[in-house]
Parts: structure tokens; C-alpha cells; sequence
């Protein structure tokens, strides 16, 4: 198949937009569970700096999830589908593996 074809595949097109749609619930996900954690710690007895140690995890993954999702948007604004395809896939990807 031709890079045009591959572009303009309407399954693709609705994978792609499925893999958006899911990192976006994915980067929701990771801040709803940091601000849900962070309100059961409001503690006097617990610092500030513990929390913040305890999801520094959570925001690193949330920021490259937000990347992903920011990058593969922009590119399929631009009719790039495959390779906004590409991109929300690895992003996915990495995420999965590395957080």
C-alpha cells in the first residue's frame, strides 16, 4: 500500500482516533488519581515533599502521555493519520512499558 492510501484508510482513521480518545482518558486518569491521593493526604503530619516524592512517577507519566496525545492531535490535524497513528501507538506503548 501507498503512503496516500494508508493515509486516507478509514480504518485506520478510526484506530487512530480510538488511540486518541484513549490517551486522553489515560492522562485524566493519571491526574485524577494524583489529586484524589493528594486530598487523603492533607495530613499536617505527612510533609508536602513525601507526596510530591510518592507521585513524581505518576506526573512524569502523565506528562509524556500528554505529550503523545498533544503531538498525535496536531498531526492528525494536519491529515497526517498514519503517522499520528504511529505516534499515539508508541506513545502508548512506552507508556505501558516504562510506567
Amino acid at each position: 500500500m501507498t503512503y496516500q492510501k494508508l493515509n486516507t484508510n478509514n480504518i485506520l482513521i478510526k484506530v487512530n482516533n480510538g488511540l486518541i480518545i484513549l490517551l486522553f482518558f489515560l492522562v485524566l486518569r493519571v491526574f485524577l488519581i494524583y489529586k484524589q491521593t493528594q486530598f487523603n493526604l492533607t495530613n499536617p503530619l505527612i510533609p508536602k515533599d513525601l507526596v510530591c516524592e510518592v507521585f513524581n512517577s505518576y506526573v512524569d507519566g502523565g506528562i509524556f502521555l500528554l505529550l503523545g496525545l498533544f503531538l498525535g492531535y496536531i498531526l492528525k490535524s494536519f491529515n497526517l493519520n498514519f503517522i499520528s497513528f504511529l505516534v499515539s501507538l508508541l506513545s502508548l506503548s512506552l507508556y505501558i512499558i516504562f510506567f
